[in-house]
């Protein structure tokens, strides 16, 4: 019985000991990753409540510095193509977006960890948006209920987040109602891989006429990403089922699907996406009047079932793509350039398109039009499309072939009901399988053939002018021609810039260039700086002051800002320039520049300030808008 006891007291002894240890381990990993934090853009709080078996705390993560947060984050998730496209990506988001969104958003937290088996129960609850968010509900949105609602939810930490130890988390329900509409959202969760989200109602308001008029209602919704060590990425987004409710119409998709798969393999992109669904209904409204009363009566418009429709692709080029694609978010010039770029790119590539898609029981307006219908087809890029020169089909396609199978009876009386001229050009051909016919479309030198019958003339192909242009160009400035840069690297670390503005006012005196640098707090990366028609160039560092005629204040300098000003301009048809050559040795990814022009009439009383509201949305240290300059320097590097 004494050795029992003896053996009792050195069981409970070592694990009081062993309590101590595993205490005194997890509160010395927790302040690491506490300091490791505080080093990396968050500000960190903490307060523990260390028991025998179980460690709890709680505090405060504030984002005191967004962009090296950002990095951290990224830093954290496991390596791949991902996460390289996310670093690039972020690099071209301006750092005054980053600090708008991110500075000041703060949440709280509390935690309970078990000493024994690691089983964590971590909450967090955001409490406070970002500095700049706060703001703009003070100064713009004091009329409306929505930021007094949203504050309310703060407050109430309503917008809670659970997550456990395996990265699995829940999203509290919550509901949200302003003058903007209605929000409800119930059952989020989800885990590193995977986003679940039962039930999404919102309603939107008609300000006009002060009621809700615009419904929509989403279910069962999941989204899923997989990639695998080769590169190769999954998606998945699944809809159980999309209702939507306007003032005029209705509609219904169940069982909305859309997958997309692809790898990389020698620079060649290699994919396919999927879009499918089970039905999708819509209807219309017909409203009747008394002198009470309006009543509503619903209409049947489209109806189809069971359609998918099939994109596939091989040898994209998968570097001059991706190369593109951030173009759209560094200047026009930029665009254009990569744009022309991509074009001969995919030109010499022998990029391999397939188009295929399946459906059933189209009904438009009570009308049958088919019970089964599969399209088939392949393209071939023209080997010209960098030329820019879209007259007609012909100058974006080399080969273009499309197979269409309706089931019989609905071919039949397709044919039946169409007009003379259609009856006399489209003529259907048996299928290999028996149930359906056949039409055969294939673009030739001379026009589209159907079934081997030449049924469209290359005349009749023809774009309308500047269509091809305006669909495929982004919104630009339109003050472009006025204000404009060029670059090129005139060595392997040196970048030269040139800027130009010339004033569209009628008379002149004076006006001038201004050109910052988000990046840079001095000029000690400026090489040369070379004015063509200025009598000097101005620079103002970090902790300089400046004047903003905007503000009619004085400002302190954020960053380099270069000025050329000419207090003697009066020749309006004169084009004010100057260069920069710049060390970009320790820059790898993208130099973000400010651009903007402005000029005075000689009234002293008119003045033009470029780019205008209407054109940017991005402003400077001194508060103008400008033009977004950023250049790309890891392929300009790349291509030297």
């Amino acid at each position: 019985m004494k050795k029992i006891g003896i053996g009792a007291l050195i069981i409970c002894f070592v694990l009081v000991v062993s309590g101590f240890i595993l205490n005194s381990s997890i509160n010395s990993k927790i302040n690491a990753k506490i300091d490791e934090l505080n080093k990396n853009g968050f500000y960190v709080t903490y307060e523990k409540d260390s028991k025998f078996l179980t460690t709890k705390g709680k505090g405060k993560i504030e984002i005191s510095y967004p962009s090296k947060a950002i990095e951290y984050l990224i830093s954290k998730k496991d390596d791949g193509a991902l996460k390289k496209e996310l670093e690039e990506f972020l690099k071209i988001i301006p750092s005054e977006t980053k600090y708008d969104l991110m500075e000041g958003l703060t949440f709280e937290y509390d935690f309970s960890l078990c000493n024994i088996n690691s089983k964590l129960d971590l909450n967090l609850y955001l409490v406070s948006l970002s500095n700049r968010s706060k703001y703009d509900f003070l100064t713009k949105y004091s009329y409306g209920y929505a930021p007094q609602n949203f504050e309310k939810l703060l407050q109430n930490r309503e917008l809670k987040i659970n997550i456990n130890e395996e990265g699995k988390f829940k999203i509290n329900d919550f509901s949200f109602v302003s003058t903007s509409g209605i929000l409800i959202l119930r059952g989020i969760n989800g885990d590193k891989s995977k986003l679940n989200i039962p039930f999404m109602k919102f309603e939107l308001a008609n300000y006009d006429m002060g009621y809700l008029d615009n419904r929509f209602l989403i279910e069962n919704t999941t989204f899923s990403y997989n990639e695998n060590k080769n590169n190769k990425r999954d998606s998945k987004l699944d809809i159980g089922n999309f209702i939507y409710e306007g003032l005029n119409e209705e509609f219904n998709i169940k069982n909305l699907k859309l997958s997309s798969n692809f790898a990389v393999n020698n620079n060649d992109l290699k994919g396919e996406t999927k879009i499918s669904f089970d039905e999708f209904n819509s209807k219309y409204f017909e409203y009747s009047y008394t002198s009470e009363d309006k009543d509503k009566t619903k209409k049947d418009f489209i109806t189809v079932k069971n359609s998918s429709l099939v994109f596939e692709y091989d040898k994209l080029p998968y570097e001059k793509y991706k190369e593109f694609s951030k173009s759209f978010a560094l200047g026009y010039e930029n665009f254009l350039s990569k744009q022309k770029d991509f074009l001969e790119a995919l030109s010499k590539s022998n990029l391999i398109l397939k188009i295929s898609a399946d459906s059933e029981n189209l009904i438009y307006e009570n009308n049958n039009w088919y019970k089964k219908l599969k399209v088939n087809s392949d393209f071939e890029l023209s080997k010209n499309l960098s030329s820019m020169k879209f007259d007609n089909l012909n100058d974006v396609f080399n080969v273009l072939k499309i197979d269409i199978e309706v089931d019989s009876l609905s071919a039949q009386k397709a044919l039946e009901n169409s007009n003379e001229d259609i009856k006399s050009k489209v003529k259907f051909i048996d299928s290999a399988n028996k149930d359906f016919k056949l039409l055969k479309l294939e673009l030739k030198a001379d026009g589209i053939y159907i079934n081997d019958v030449l049924s469209i003339t290359k005349d009749k192909l023809k774009f309308p002018k500047n269509s091809f242009d305006d669909a495929y160009a982004p919104n630009s400035y339109l003050d472009d021609t006025n204000i404009s840069h060029t670059y090129e690297m005139i060595d392997k670390n040196t970048l030269r810039v040139n800027f130009k503005y010339k004033t569209s006012l009628d008379s002149l005196s004076s006006g001038g260039i201004a050109v910052s640098f988000p990046q840079l707090v001095d000029d000690k990366s400026i090489k040369a700086k070379t004015s063509k028609n200025f009598a000097k160039l101005d620079v103002y560092k970090k902790g300089d002051t400046m004047f903003s005629g905007l503000l009619n204040k004085n400002v302190v300098a954020e960053y380099l800002m270069i000025e050329g000003f000419d207090e003697n301009w009066t020749d309006t048809t004169i084009e004010k320039e100057f260069s920069l050559d710049i060390d970009v040795s320790n820059m790898n990814d993208f130099l973000e520049i400010n651009l903007r022009g402005y000029s005075t009439a000689a009234d002293k009383v008119n003045y033009e300030l470029l780019p205008t509201q209407d054109y940017s949305s991005t402003q400077d240290q001194q508060s103008y808008y400008i033009k977004i300059a950023d250049i790309d320097l890891q392929t300009l590097k790349k291509n030297k």
